[in-house]
């Protein structure tokens, strides 16, 4: 049986009605790339249509200018009824969107032609209306059919996204018409946009700016100067994703950088990466390799100042000492007091103020399946596990949210940020930095007391 089968009602406007409403169920054989909620398959056109006309008898409080909402359901409702000739074209295929108007066009000159002559018209101007995306209606509807298949990428793992490797920038521009018209809304769509990233399932295009903390962003004084902080969020509203890659752990981090609200934070000399405020990257000894790491530098070196970072969901900071108070409120941030005994704690960074080099050559030839580095302003050397660089994070990172090495600028001051600038397309050194780290620069700027990051960013575009 088929339309072919058709029996006619001895009225010809009935007859077009009815063969127009039997054509239509072709929509439900249009698949979409949007897959159901269970993944069990894609849904189709017709699915997708009565979708968002219920919800646009949802949300019309969120609009910014009064709404149709009945003239609105009724876009919802025949937006895609050309797809039956024309197809479904997804919205993030360059290359299919190619003359797709013309595709419609014709598919709506044939579709429309089925029903009496001014049903099909009034039909084809809703679809017409819907289109052009001016009036406060169609705009309204236009903003159902991106809200739907968005949420199902933030509950499907990001299917279609990862799918098609999809980037934020052309999410972004296709979310534009509700950042205009349903800002409330779209409050929860860059937030959603965020966290897609930072789980994997959207692709990073935003250029990054990765700043070390000392020597680096932070003044002498442990402190962000205002015009240094101002340049860098003037960066960000450019288009840029503030970062900063820090030998700190992130706890003790956090007193320096709340006000700058880094997107990414690369911590404990690369040991933990987090971006959009969720890990991606965690290298840590167990408790019980805690614990030997500390009992073995007990034993060659005797009693020692120590500090532990940890991975946990406050990412607490551990130290034996209480430093002399200036120094504790400019440099040492929020830490937890103990003295180490039975410590058994997951750690990302392990750290011993060490002044017998030999004990400490001695301490580094024992763990060896560990790295040692000596910090240059003093008798510190941080443990982590082996490979633990600032450069390997980095590199984990841009992976992650798919976001180009070449895209990131870095700057530094110290040899741990030697591999970094490097790793990345423009390597920025401190005019405070030591010499090794100016010999591998792409350029070198003014001091970290002289506002040399706020100067250089003052020339970007």
């Amino acid at each position: 049986m088929g339309i072919k089968d058709f029996l006619s009602s001895g009225n010809i406007r009935l007859d077009k009605q009815l063969k127009f409403t039997a054509e239509i169920d072709k929509m439900t054989g249009i698949l979409r790339r949007t897959v159901l909620l269970d993944k069990s398959r894609r849904e189709n056109d017709a699915e997708h249509s009565w979708h968002i006309a219920v919800m646009a008898m949802l949300l019309e409080e969120y609009a910014v200018q009064p709404v149709n909402v009945p003239r609105a359901v009724e876009m919802c409702v025949v937006h895609d009824l050309i797809e039956i000739y024309a197809g479904d074209t997804f919205a993030y295929d360059v290359k299919a969107n190619e003359g797709k108007a013309d595709r419609e066009k014709l598919a709506a000159d044939k579709l429309f032609a089925l029903l009496p002559e001014e049903q099909g018209a009034m039909i084809r101007s809703l679809w017409e209306e819907f289109d052009a995306m001016e009036t406060p209606d169609a705009k309204y509807a236009s903003c159902m059919d991106r809200i739907q298949p968005f949420l199902h990428n933030t509950l499907t793992d990001g299917f279609t996204w990862v799918e098609s490797g999809t980037n934020r920038d052309v999410v972004e521009k296709r979310m534009a018409v509700i950042k205009e018209f349903m800002p409330e809304v779209y409050k929860w769509i860059n937030s959603n946009i965020n966290r897609a990233i930072s789980m994997g399932w959207l692709k990073e295009s935003k250029k990054i700016l990765l700043f070390d903390l000392d020597g680096t962003l932070l003044r002498s004084d442990k402190t962000i100067s205002e015009k240094t902080l101002d340049a860098v969020l003037r960066a960000r509203e450019k288009g840029y994703l503030i970062g900063v890659s820090t030998s700190r752990s992130e706890s003790n981090s956090r007193s320096f950088i709340d006000r700058l609200a880094p997107e990414i934070i690369i911590s404990s000399g690369g040991a933990m990466v987090s971006a959009y405020g969720r890990n991606i990257v965690v290298e840590e000894f167990s408790g019980e390799e805690t614990s030997e790491i500390i009992e073995t530098a007990r034993r060659i070196c005797g009693d020692l100042n120590i500090t532990v970072d940890t991975a946990n969901e406050e990412a607490e900071y551990y130290r034996n000492f209480i430093p002399p108070q200036d120094e504790l409120e400019k440099s040492w941030g929020q830490s937890i007091d103990t003295d180490f005994k039975d410590f058994r704690k997951e750690s990302l960074k392990i750290c011993f103020e060490i002044a017998d080099g030999e004990k400490a050559e001695k301490l580094r030839r024992e763990l060896k399946n560990c790295d040692v580095i000596h910090f240059t302003d003093g008798d510190w050397y941080k443990v982590t596990k082996a490979g633990i660089t600032k450069e390997t994070a980095i590199s984990k990172m841009a992976e992650h949210i798919g976001v180009s090495l070449e895209d990131i600028t870095a700057f530094g001051d110290d040899l741990a940020d030697i591999g970094s600038l490097r790793l990345c397309g423009t390597g920025v050194a401190m005019g405070n930095a030591l010499p090794e780290v100016k010999a591998v620069a792409d350029i070198t700027i003014g001091g970290n007391d002289e506002d040399g990051i706020a100067v250089f960013l003052e020339k970007i575009r």
